[in-house]
């Protein structure tokens, strides 16, 4: 071969051979695309929760948590709202014809992105108001009527005193309600739980001294808390549970089957609380799997990123008993509902609620991403000191919901795994 033609090849080997080299680097240089990880990267805390009346909820209310803008609650009672620091918010629970109220939800130092906290209250619709004449004889006032005697009461009542009354048609109106709790996590109780709240407005000053204050102890056989304490909020700004007052020990009259305090002096108007002290313990904790709620995001194989796909799914919130109030009075199912009320007035209305969750992530070309949701829940005993022995009863308390997920390539090396819960 003459060496022109050998030189030639040469340069064409050298050519094609370039040529190859930079087919190659550009098929190497080809990536999947990465996205950004919403779920990650937007940190946000949920307080979510159900407002309550009679056990039903209650749609239609108007729930303002510190900071953020007021929701209204749905169909079925239900809010929620995102916040972003960790800190305690003030909330506050408003529609009309009812007795407001507020309380309070603590984002924890330690909390994680998504984190829940529930919380449920009750509302309460105020009474009707009754019309009292000066000089008249000494009257029993209840939730929107005028009855014989305490022993007639349903809930709660006054006993306002002949000589309280200076001004006819003096309006006096006794609502008897279930408080709501002071805080969605509640360690021990410190200063009691109410078994009934007495709210009393009137439409004139009316004397206290010596007017009684009534609950009633829906008992049918001998059996009353041993110790029942009255506190005072001053009317006009009810729910601040630090704001109460200790006024004395309630005496229980058995003949009437209520507890009972006489004021001393003041005017007869404000939120009287009547509580019990009992032993509140956690009995353990865990997490249980969420029904329907896991699954994964496929993008194997694809080089583009998958953007704006929906994770949705519902978990409990709220509590149940285990052991209930009824199961442990027996056939005194009366005095039951007090129990019952102790315990509402420190954990929120009774009742399990499922909440929906909605959010959106990315997933990276070639990766896959799985997920998965568990339930937070606590166990729960109460521990009522009665003058003839203690009763215990027993809930489940779901606390929030722990939403995991994970990031892998398609080649099975892990991207990395994030936990948040929602």
């Amino acid at each position: 071969m003459k060496k022109r033609e050998i030189y030639a090849m040469a340069l064409l080997l050298m050519a094609t051979g370039a040529g190859l080299s930079s087919c190659s680097v550009s098929d190497n240089e080809k990536a999947p695309e990465e996205v950004e990880d919403p779920i990650k990267d937007v940190v946000e805390y949920y307080i979510v929760g159900q407002v309550m009346e009679n056990n039903q909820g209650l749609a239609g209310a108007s729930v303002t948590v510190e900071g953020a803008e007021a929701v209204t609650t749905d169909a079925t009672g239900q809010f929620r709202v995102a916040v972003s620091d960790k800190k305690a918010y003030a909330i506050t629970v408003q529609k009309d014809g009812y007795l407001s109220a507020e309380s309070s939800v603590t984002v924890p130092s330690g909390a994680s992105n998504r984190d829940s906290y529930a919380i449920s209250l009750n509302l309460t619709k105020k009474s009707a108001a009754v019309a009292l004449n000066k000089n008249n004889d000494t009257t029993v006032v209840t939730d929107g009527a005028v009855v014989d005697g305490i022993e007639d009461i349903q809930e709660a009542g006054v006993e306002v005193p002949h000589d309280a009354i200076t001004e006819d048609k003096t309006e006096v109106t006794v609502t008897p309600y279930v408080p709501e709790q002071a805080a969605a996590t509640v360690s021990q109780i410190k200063d009691g739980t109410s078994i009934m709240n007495v709210y009393v407005e009137t439409s004139k000053d009316v004397d206290g001294k010596n007017a009684i204050i009534a609950v009633s102890n829906p008992t049918t056989s001998n059996t009353n808390f041993e110790d029942v304490v009255v506190y005072k909020k001053a009317a006009g700004s009810r729910a601040d549970a630090q704001g109460f007052e200790k006024l004395g020990k309630a005496t229980y009259d058995a003949n009437t089957k209520s507890y009972q305090f006489k004021l001393a002096d003041g005017t007869l108007s404000g939120d009287y609380s009547f509580r019990v002290t009992p032993t509140r313990q956690e009995s353990g904790s865990g997490t249980e799997v969420v029904e329907g709620a896991e699954g994964k995001v496929d993008n194997s194989g694809n080089f583009a990123a998958l953007t704006d796909i929906q994770i949705s799914y519902e978990a409990p919130m709220g509590w149940s008993y285990t052991t209930t109030p009824e199961s442990v009075m027996g056939s005194d199912k009366g005095l039951a509902s007090l129990i019952n009320n102790a315990v509402a007035a420190t954990e929120g209305a009774s009742g399990v609620y499922k909440v929906s969750y909605s959010t959106k992530t990315n997933v990276s070309g070639n990766s896959i991403m799985y997920w998965s949701v568990k339930s937070a829940y606590s166990n729960v005993d109460y521990t009522f000191k009665m003058n003839n022995g203690s009763k215990t009863v027993k809930l489940k308390k779901y606390t929030g919901s722990v939403f995991s997920y994970r990031n892998e390539t398609a080649n099975q090396h892990s991207g990395g795994t994030s936990t948040a819960s929602l």
